[in-house]
């Protein structure tokens, strides 16, 4: 009896032994399992970092990319700008340039042309006309270059216009058309100082408009019919 209670306590024993070793593996697998876990997700974790970082480092460069790509397209854009806009000046002043080149040729041609057809003398031009028209016609000539039929108002003038008709005749700014024998000037003010040649006014033929003849030394004006035609005189003051 006691052999046996020995034989079952010593399997109970060995039993106990056994389960105790498996036991003992079993919490060294779960514990070996338990570090290859923590392991494995540290390595997911860390991997999910890395990626993340990389995909951080990605989105940056790319958003790096893309903004020095705008930039060059703007600096592209504002060279090219800057370039057309340098073409558009460079071509507006050779324009000015030509214009003031005709600019100033027409100026001289206006200058060359009044020196060539006006005369000086004390403080006004005078235009002798190169062709002939009757006295209505000479005044609208006249008004239309500013001017107005010649007014002499000294022997001087009455002079100087003299020397430069020579023999030719030409029209003054006089007649007597409102009044007969009324003679005034075109400014409306009335003859005081005149210069008729011996025996005019004589009003032969109904003559109304005086002319200036270059053959006298002094005394040149003559009436005739406004109707005539014949060369003018305008008179234009500096001020």
């Amino acid at each position: 009896m006691e052999m046996n209670r020995i034989y079952v306590n010593a399997e109970v024993t060995a039993h106990s032994r056994v389960n105790y070793r498996d036991t003992e593996n079993l919490y060294e697998d779960i514990h070996v399992n338990e570090d290859n876990l923590e392991t494995h997700q540290s390595k997911i974790l860390q991997q999910a970092e890395n990626s993340g970082i990389n995909q951080a480092q990605n989105t940056c460069y790319r958003v790096t990319t893309v903004c020095l790509l705008l930039l060059c397209i703007l600096l592209l854009t504002a060279v090219i700008m800057v370039w057309m806009k340098f073409n558009i000046l460079h071509t507006e002043k050779d324009q000015l340039q030509k214009q003031k080149v005709e600019f100033q040729k027409t100026v001289n041609d206006i200058v060359a042309l009044y020196k060539a057809t006006w005369k000086s003398f004390n403080s006004s031009i005078y235009y002798i006309s190169t062709e002939k028209k009757n006295w209505t016609e000479s005044r609208v000539d006249c008004r239309g270059r500013r001017a107005d039929l010649v007014i002499i108002n000294s022997l001087e003038e009455q002079e100087f216009l003299l020397k430069h008709l020579g023999r030719n005749r030409a029209w003054l700014g006089l007649s007597d058309r409102d009044t007969e024998g009324e003679w005034k000037w075109v400014d409306g003010t009335p003859l005081t100082t005149a210069y008729w040649r011996e025996g005019e006014p004589n009003n032969e033929r109904d003559e109304d408009c005086a002319e200036i003849w270059g053959i006298s030394n002094r005394k040149g004006w003559n009436d005739m019919p406004c109707w005539h035609k014949q060369l003018w005189v305008c008179e234009k003051k500096y001020f």
